[in-house]
């Protein structure tokens, strides 16, 4: 589940508005309804693999 808002910079690089042909990106889906807090502590848990 995805907060409407959030879901807009994923939308815009599917329908090609961002382009990035070869590239790794990473797109943040949430509003901002997320604390920074509890973003951090949740992209640190993905990285530390």
């Amino acid at each position: 589940m995805v907060e409407p808002t959030g879901a807009l910079a994923a939308a815009a690089l599917l329908a090609g508005v961002v382009r990035a042909p070869g590239q790794r990106v990473g797109v943040t889906l949430s509003g901002g309804n997320v604390s920074l807090d509890a973003w951090r502590q949740s992209f640190a848990a993905t990285t530390e693999r």
